[in-house]
């Protein structure tokens, strides 16, 4: 069984890096155009908003977002095998916060990195009384989160 979950991750990774070796063979530099967006960002609205306030901001943003279970998964973590993908995307989103390119524009920039993320709380269903009560809280806060956006907007 271990040799197949490893040819899983094998393949997830080497598929992952397709996507960046057309655009390379097509001509398009990863980092200069980086560097170029960066650029432009800069010089634009994030003139305006400070770095120190949303470093912190954006990640208890992405924390609502993935809910409490998820938050209550991270705290503590129990299947090693999803914990490359979870890694994975919890390291993307410490890289996307620190660069400083995504201020107040978490819940649609950093939404992709939540469902790998989430993957977590997979372990959760062990304790089924526990999973009843986290499953409720995702419910509240989504809800809760939906309400108060309609009420601001």
């Amino acid at each position: 069984m271990r040799f197949w979950k490893n040819i899983v991750v094998f393949t997830a990774f080497v598929s992952s890096l397709a996507v960046p070796a057309a655009f390379l063979a097509g001509g398009f530099n990863w980092v200069d155009g980086f560097f170029a967006t960066r650029q432009q960002y800069l010089e634009s609205v994030a003139m305006r908003r400070p770095y120190e306030l949303f470093l912190l901001n954006n990640l208890v943003v992405f924390g609502l977002a993935a809910g409490p279970a998820t938050v209550v998964a991270l705290a503590r973590p129990r299947d090693r095998d999803a914990w490359v993908l979870v890694g994975g995307g919890l390291l993307l989103v410490a890289a996307a916060d620190l660069s400083g390119m995504s201020k107040a524009e978490v819940e649609r920039i950093w939404l992709p990195f939540v469902p790998w993320v989430m993957l977590a709380t997979a372990a959760l269903w062990q304790r089924a009384a526990s999973l009843r009560v986290l499953l409720a809280a995702q419910a509240v806060v989504a809800i809760a989160i939906e309400l108060g956006t309609d009420l601001i907007w």
